[in-house]
């Protein structure tokens, strides 16, 4: 049988970074490209890290939010 681990331990050790392929969101911002892990996000969905903790985050957000609004906007009729 496989090791039992605790998987929030396992990834803070594998500090995962653009560097060490670890999957990423790449965002345009208002300042330039922003990449960032997903398990970044991940943590902040899931409660485990707030959003002013991700560095830049006033920046960030606004793009993350547009980008899901303009989705959601081509995914649903007769939304402005």
């Amino acid at each position: 049988m496989g090791e039992i681990i605790d998987v929030d331990a396992f990834m803070a050790a594998r500090n995962p970074t653009p560097e060490n392929n670890e999957p990423c969101f790449t965002i345009t911002a208002s300042d330039g490209v922003h990449v960032i892990p997903v398990i970044v996000f991940m943590k902040i969905a899931n409660g485990d890290m707030r959003i002013d903790e991700l560095e830049k985050w006033d920046v960030i957000l606004p793009s993350v939010i547009g980008d899901w609004l303009n989705r959601v906007r081509s995914n649903i009729p007769n939304i402005t």
